[in-house]
């Protein structure tokens, strides 16, 4: 990114790119450095734990840039703070802070590419070069009284078409990759697994199972950034095999026998997935599971797609702004709104076996 646009002379401010560039690249290889062995499962594990143990992985971003060897090098290279301000709570908007977080930063065309690859599917393809040919900067009005203008990444006419391509495919490899109904299954299996497991240490030292995860929701609040740096997404591979190779932690062990074996649970998506689902007919259904005690997990992910911002402040800025031929750039959402597309918000049930599934179904046929 930083290449096509010194090409095309876009960053003119010679002074402030020299010591931003640096910065920002620094901002996009630690903007996850936070984040624990199996990413978000670790974290709602960790949530759920409670005792003070969780941290989240915003918090553990800015405690790894102040606290550890981290630091030095970006003193050493006098862009700590500049790096640390790309992860304030609310930064204001810039060229730089663009390609760090945005609805078109260098995070997303990285795991879209990446992952697509190692996924093999065949949609979705990013022209990122043509993309990033057609950036520029511009100056972006949020506010007419005062009047103030705001420096905006601006794709320009002719990456209208690969920006479009772009939008489809966030929302398509989240539908089909991410939110997979399986995908999600197995990160069911792995989390339950786990939350049971930790809410239970006195079991887990009697059954004589020992862990670096283990460890570190047990180790002192001074200690905790240490154990947390130490674990990996192997610990959570070895404390699954040791809870699947215990006969006496119940449904723990259950569930982690069942991942390695791969025997994923049985889904249920009993509303239209094409469209918005009813809440109020889900909630019947769940109240007559937990009537009828069958074991159920509801998994809603979040919708994930393009969000348009409407407000003449620096919210708009959120915005993937186009710049036709001839006028003012505008967001994409008012040139091409039916680029929007966007994940359905969906809901599933998941159950232990097939005969429970049958059952949800039945019920829910009856509502």
């Amino acid at each position: 990114m930083f290449e096509v646009l010194e090409k095309n002379q876009v960053l003119k401010d010679r002074d402030e790119l020299e010591v931003m560039k640096p910065a920002t690249l620094a901002a996009v290889l630690l903007h996850d450095i936070g984040h624990g062995p199996y990413s978000h499962v670790f974290e709602e594990v960790s949530e759920s734990i409670g005792r003070g143990a969780h941290i989240s992985h915003e918090e553990y971003t800015h405690k790894i840039l102040h606290e550890t060897k981290i630091e030095k090098i970006l003193s050493k290279a006098g862009i700590l703070e500049l790096t640390a301000s790309f992860f304030e709570h609310d930064p204001k908007p810039t060229a730089y802070s663009s390609i760090v977080s945005s609805q078109l930063d260098a995070d997303r065309l990285d795991f879209l590419t990446r992952d697509r690859y190692f996924t093999g599917i065949q949609f979705g393809s990013i022209d990122r070069e043509w993309l990033f040919d057609s950036l520029r900067i511009d100056d972006i009005t949020i506010n007419v009284e005062p009047l103030e203008r705001r420096p905006s990444f601006v794709v320009t006419q002719k990456g209208l078409p690969v920006l479009e391509e772009y939008l489809s495919s966030y929302a398509k490899l989240y539908e089909s990759v991410y939110f997979h109904k399986t995908t999600r299954g197995i990160q069911i299996l792995v989390d339950s697994a786990l939350k049971l497991a930790l809410n239970d240490l006195a079991a887990l030292r009697e059954a004589g199972i020992s862990s670096a995860i283990i460890d570190h929701f047990q180790s002192p609040a001074a200690k905790r950034l240490s154990s947390y740096l130490t674990m990996d997404d192997a610990d959570v591979i070895v404390l699954l095999k040791a809870l699947s190779n215990t006969k006496t932690l119940g449904e723990s062990s259950k569930f982690a026998q069942r991942f390695f074996e791969r025997d994923v649970l049985a889904c249920l998506e009993p509303s239209d997935p094409n469209h918005s689902f009813d809440r109020q007919k889900i909630g019947l259904l769940r109240d007559q599971l937990v009537t009828k005690k069958i074991w159920h997990n509801i998994d809603i992910p979040s919708s994930k797609g393009y969000k348009q911002y409407d407000l003449l402040n620096e919210q708009f800025l959120k915005n993937i702004m186009v710049a036709p031929s001839v006028g003012s750039a505008r967001p994409i959402g008012e040139i091409k709104p039916d680029a929007l597309k966007s994940t359905a918000q969906r809901c599933r049930f998941y159950f232990l076996n097939e005969p429970d599934k049958l059952r949800a179904e039945k019920l829910w046929r009856g509502l």
